[in-house]
């Protein structure tokens, strides 16, 4: 994809982050994008409340704005696609996530069914990690420790509502934002063929944020000069 680039302009950065972790993600990915930022943290589903309510709380609770552009790591993503249809922002940075219930893969459809992602409970998910993670694209012990660490600081309650919402999301239209989608080409967790719009990051995993950020960062740079 090729942009037309023109002179910076000042934005907000408004980080989500995925299911479980915390902003700390996109550490990396910061020294080299001299932004203000906004740190969304993860806020405690209320009782009945739906994905766009969860959003809208999130972006209000966290002090987002027009001028703000949303980053979202995985389910961070889809909460960032949720507020956009509800509140005005400058643009979208959808990073190893979904776009629509047609890029779910066999095993997430499965799961409406089958709900054995709450198997994850208690300290399994953050074992899973830290002694499997080789196998899901994350060689490196200290980034397998990292990704443990944020685990584990996370409600199993939190958790399996986000897997629930994941798995039950079905968007009816893209969202009307200028939007960019960068998708790793060996993300095992949301596995993404080559489509228009998507940029695919070659070696990327799903946590590519963290492990090849520099990767992201001119994709990212030269977005921003757009808006």
């Amino acid at each position: 994809m090729k942009y037309e680039v023109k002179s910076p302009r000042k934005h907000q950065l408004f980080l989500l982050p995925g299911l479980g972790i915390d902003t700390r993600v996109y550490d990396r990915l910061l020294t080299s994008l001299p932004h203000d930022i906004i740190r969304a943290e993860w806020l405690i589903p209320e009782q009945n409340e739906t994905l766009s309510e969860y959003a809208s709380r999130q972006w209000i609770h966290n002090g987002g704005h027009r001028r703000c552009i949303v980053l979202g790591m995985s389910f961070g993503g889809i909460v960032a696609q949720e507020l956009s249809k509800f509140h005005k922002l400058s643009g979208l940075v959808l990073i190893s996530t979904l776009a629509s219930n047609v890029e779910k893969s066999f095993p997430l459809h499965a799961m409406k069914y089958v709900p054995y992602y709450r198997l994850l409970k208690g300290g399994w998910r953050v074992a899973a990690v830290r002694y499997g993670g080789g196998l899901a694209g994350i060689p490196l012990k200290s980034d397998r420790e990292f990704l443990a660490d944020m685990l584990s600081k996370q409600s199993n309650e939190h958790r399996m509502w986000g897997y629930q919402q994941i798995i039950h999301w079905n968007p009816v239209s893209a969202p009307e934002v200028p939007t960019l989608r960068l998708h790793g080409a060996r993300d095992r967790v949301f596995p993404l063929s080559p489509k228009e719009g998507v940029e695919l990051i070659p070696k990327g995993t799903h946590f590519m944020l963290h492990q090849q950020a520099e990767q992201l960062v001119p994709h990212i740079q030269q977005f921003l000069q757009l808006l």
